[in-house]
């Protein structure tokens, strides 16, 4: 795995554990702009650190998991 990767995820898991503190904090704006800025940054497509910080989300419960009993 590449480094500029391995720093998105970092970035992408920080970004889920706080986030909208988060995007707040880094200020580059709204959610979609710290995307886009960090992308930007690391070389890296903006909507990969939005599905790899969406793939955190379950952990930090911003997102209900669906489970089917």
């Amino acid at each position: 795995m590449e480094a500029n990767h391995k720093l998105g995820l970092f970035v992408s898991y920080y970004l889920s554990r706080f986030d909208e503190e988060a995007s707040k904090y880094l200020a580059y704006g709204n959610q979609l702009e710290t995307h886009t800025r960090i992308g930007e940054l690391l070389y890296i497509n903006p909507h990969t650190v939005k599905n790899w910080r969406d793939e955190f989300d379950p952990l930090f419960e911003h997102r209900a998991v669906n489970l089917i009993i």
